[in-house]
């Protein structure tokens, strides 16, 4: 039936769209009697994760203002991660606002976390602190994302206040315990370092398989 064509052809778009034959997956894509929204979802991301951001934004165009489909969570990380792996910061900071002003969706951890690590890569850490204390209670993901962009910065001391902000978010396991305590062995305070393994010690945490201090 329709509906079990619309889903055999999705597969088809994005096996072709994951091997990165987006010419094949766009063909497919265009050729199909109808697309439902996981459609459009499957040729944004394949654009997406290729680099091909512009491409990727013109299909959310099309889908959103051409087509008149509304997009979901899905949709709008497929088009912020286009955003991301493109460098369109200002795009990026727009569509977070779309998804909740226009489409009514809330932005989930992995949403604040994109814009974020947008904004850490283009230095713009005041900005992505920002965002990531509008993240709330979603936010752990997001310090941990500003972390990696304040220490791809250099800045020292801004990485030990995120550490410490991931760690107040209760993330389960000791990956945050690790990161606190690898940024303190970075900046060379090994006087901070003793404290967080000797407190990781006193609450039973384990240091999990593949982790390592640095």
């Amino acid at each position: 039936d329709g509906a079990m064509g619309v889903r055999a052809c999705n597969a088809l778009v994005d096996m072709y769209a994951k091997s990165g034959a987006l010419d094949e997956a766009c063909r497919v894509f265009y050729w199909m009697r109808q697309q439902d929204v996981a459609s459009w979802n499957i040729m944004i991301d394949g654009y997406a994760s290729h680099g091909r951001g512009q491409e990727a934004l013109e299909l959310f165009r099309q889908m959103t203002e051409v087509k008149g489909l509304v997009p979901d969570e899905v949709t709008l990380l497929a088009a912020m991660s286009a955003c991301s792996h493109s460098g369109f910061v200002e795009e990026g900071r727009i569509l977070l606002k779309r998804m909740k002003e226009e489409f009514g969706l809330e932005p989930q951890m992995e949403h604040y976390a994109c814009l974020t690590d947008m904004l850490g890569r283009a230095g713009r850490l005041d900005e992505a602190r920002k965002v990531v204390e509008e993240a709330g209670d979603v936010g752990a993901g997001a310090w941990r994302t500003y972390l990696a962009a304040c220490r791809m910065h250099g800045d020292k001391e801004r990485a030990q206040e995120a550490a410490r902000m991931l760690m107040a978010t209760k993330e389960p396991g000791s990956g945050g315990w690790v990161l606190l305590a690898n940024t303190y062995g970075w900046d060379g305070n090994f006087e901070g370092l003793e404290e967080v393994r000797g407190e990781m010690r006193r609450q039973g945490v384990q240091k999990a398989a593949g982790c390592s201090w640095v």
